[in-house]
């Protein structure tokens, strides 16, 4: 059986699932801001509970909202340890070569450590309750004002409907491909960072011939049937959000303004 991506979308019945999509891709924004202007010891903290809070009402274990963090972590590992040793030079414990460690520099890793964690824990959760096309609605409904300066924002909410729509095609395609090194005897079990680059190498062609040739018979079957790019025309959700949306984005509003102004 074939395992599923993780923050791939998963239907359920919990809070955040209920929500207006465009009410949450604007809560998502808030709270994005929100997180990038933390700064400080109380700012954390509170951006810390709130995030693990948001994964509670999503219904999301440890192992599925941390999963963005897992993959990134070898970066997360490398921006901390280049602001230990190359920040505040002027106040570093000792010198070695062109290394300067500092208490500051290791506060100022660590901060932006924990504001790409969780800005990965909300993308997850993001695209783990809220379904790609409702998410693609979301982001047409957004942009729809820009229309009226002449923005194709049609265009747009097909890009970013397909590209979620593919995700789960190309994942299964990796599957597969992985799946037929194994079955020849070429796939071996990764043990480092090397093994794992060089057990992806292999399968990088392949995986982009095939999304290319997805690519190109979904414009193949667009042009075939006349598609023709327009604003105007009608959606089956339509933008109306009912008390639980006008809470949630009046929360994220208010977490926005405290972590900007007052934390």
């Amino acid at each position: 059986m074939m395992r599923r991506p993780s923050g791939m979308y998963r239907p359920g019945n919990s809070f955040l699932h209920g929500l207006d999509p465009a009410v949450k891709l604007l809560c998502f924004l808030l709270l994005l801001a929100a997180v990038v202007l933390t700064d400080g010891p109380v700012g954390h903290t509170s951006a810390i509970i709130f995030t693990l809070t948001l994964s509670y009402l999503a219904q999301l274990d440890r192992k599925e909202a941390l999963s963005g963090v897992h993959r990134l972590r070898w970066l997360i590992v490398a921006i901390l340890l280049v602001n230990l040793l190359f920040s505040h030079p002027e106040q570093a414990v000792y010198r070695w070569w062109i290394l300067a460690p500092s208490p500051d520099g290791l506060w100022t890793g660590l901060g932006i450590a924990l504001r790409i964690s969780m800005l990965l824990v909300l993308a997850v959760i993001l695209s783990s309750t809220t379904a790609p096309l409702k998410l693609s609605t979301a982001v047409s409904t957004l942009l729809k004002p820009l229309s009226r300066i002449g923005i194709p924002t049609g265009r747009a909410a097909l890009v970013i409907s397909a590209s979620l729509r593919f995700i789960p095609a190309l994942f299964e395609d990796a599957e597969n491909i992985r799946r037929a090194r194994r079955a020849r005897g070429l796939y071996h079990e990764k043990k480092g960072f090397l093994d794992v680059a060089a057990a992806a190498q292999p399968m990088a062609l392949p995986l982009f011939v095939s999304a290319f040739r997805k690519a190109d018979t979904l414009a193949q079957v667009l042009e075939s049937k006349g598609y023709c790019e327009s604003d105007r025309g009608s959606s089956f959700e339509k933008f109306s959000p009912a008390r639980e949306d006008w809470l949630a984005l009046f929360v994220c509003a208010a977490i926005f303004a405290l972590q900007a102004f007052v934390l």
